[in-house]
């Protein structure tokens, strides 16, 4: 029954994918997303390429079919932003997905990547090589500047942290730390954030410099129950207090309802209107 359940979600994933207006749209998406699925088998932390509306994309295996879902099956990084050049902010690059999105979305969009594993650097400026208005930050976003452990899990980007130390982490590295606040000289259409842990420390910092006034919109995976003490509400509360209202949008198995296990949710907020 559940080989039957998964191949059904497989058929309305992809025809939802072949029929997709999301940018760059659904005949280049689905031969992707189809090469993914190819590829699904054997060891997912090997490197593998991706050919993509005209691009070819670099990176881990599980890597690149999460991003992938999340951006282009799930739209998580959907921000219907207006003006022709909106200024973003992409924290936690990743391999470049998001921020290749935002351009096709908004070609004249100036787009700021920060991104902090030295494991990936070379395959994220790949990815966005030669994309006008895009510049890439080899750093972490916190608090304050200066360095900070990196914990790396090979062959899965996506859960390497300055903030948390998975039991498959190998490996620890000091990276450099700056304040999103240091980057903000002006309105921000965008924030993405996507730090593994590290959105309390940066959306304080913003809230203490008075920068988080200038954000219009944030989309934010928060860890929920990853940190003891830190409790949703109080998160929450910041971005109240900021003037701003937002939705919450999280998954959980059904036998895992009543379940204290941490929960990734996407949040998306922006800023009242008076």
């Amino acid at each position: 029954m559940n080989m039957i359940l998964a191949k059904l979600q497989q058929w309305r994933d992809g025809n939802r994918i072949r029929h997709s207006t999301v940018p760059p749209g659904g005949a280049a998406l689905w031969p992707a997303w189809r090469q993914l699925r190819q590829l699904a088998g054997g060891d997912q932390s090997r490197e593998v390429t991706l050919e993509l509306a005209g691009r070819t994309l670099r990176g881990g295996c599980r890597d690149l079919t999460e991003v992938f879902d999340d951006v282009f099956l799930r739209e998580a990084y959907r921000a219907d932003l207006s003006g022709t050049a909106p200024v973003i902010l992409d924290c936690g690059a990743n391999l470049g997905l998001a921020s290749l999105y935002f351009h096709w979305c908004h070609p004249q969009a100036r787009i700021t990547a920060f991104e902090p594993s030295p494991a990936i650097q070379d395959l994220l400026r790949a990815n966005l090589a030669g994309l006008p208005g895009v510049s890439i930050e080899a750093v972490a976003c916190g608090k304050t500047g200066g360095q900070l452990p990196f914990h790396l899990v090979p062959g899965h980007s996506t859960g390497s942290s300055t903030t948390i130390r998975w039991p498959d982490a190998t490996q620890t590295v000091l990276v450099p730390v700056v304040r999103v606040s240091d980057f903000i000289q002006g309105p921000v259409d965008l924030l993405k954030l996507d730090v593994e842990g590290a959105e309390w420390e940066v959306l304080e910092e913003l809230r203490d410099s008075g920068k988080l006034r200038q954000v219009a919109r944030l989309i934010i995976e928060y860890h929920h129950r990853l940190q003891d003490g830190r409790k949703l509400s109080g998160f929450l509360r910041l971005l109240e207090e900021a003037g701003l209202d937002y939705n919450v949008l999280g998954a959980r198995q059904p036998g895992e309802l009543y379940h204290l296990r941490w929960q990734s949710l996407m949040i998306h907020a922006w800023r009242r209107t008076p």
